[in-house]
């Protein structure tokens, strides 16, 4: 997690540094186009976003969507969830499509034939 120290400089000039909280990889769980807002879903705990914190990649996201992103360092309010900020939605990935649907090849059936399942030996 991210903490503030105010510190002094040998000069006595007061100097503010900060540790940045890691990127975190989520997916998105909920989204209201029409308030532009959404759910993020990473590590067992839900993030709120707003559309306008989408730095890169499509900028209308969707349920299911991977992320990347940063929380922000704002405490929420007693019964919200914590803020995202510089998101990143990501491509879709070979692996995202599924093992399965990778390792089994389909055959079609072509105007209302039965498919041969020999057809792929």
């Amino acid at each position: 997690m991210s903490e503030i120290k105010k510190e002094t400089n040998t000069e006595g000039v007061r100097l503010q540094t900060f540790q940045i909280k890691p990127i975190r990889l989520g997916h998105i769980i909920r989204y209201d186009d029409v308030k532009a807002i959404g759910i993020i879903f990473s590590d067992r705990e839900r993030f709120f976003f707003h559309r306008d914190r989408i730095m890169k990649g499509k900028l209308i996201p969707e349920v299911g969507d991977q992320v990347r992103f940063r929380v922000a360092l704002a405490t929420p309010a007693p019964g919200k969830f914590p803020s995202a900020h510089s998101i990143e939605i990501l491509e879709p990935t070979v692996t995202d499509v599924g093992a399965q649907t990778l390792a089994e090849p389909v055959t079609q059936p072509v105007d209302g034939q039965k498919a041969d399942p020999k057809a792929g030996e």
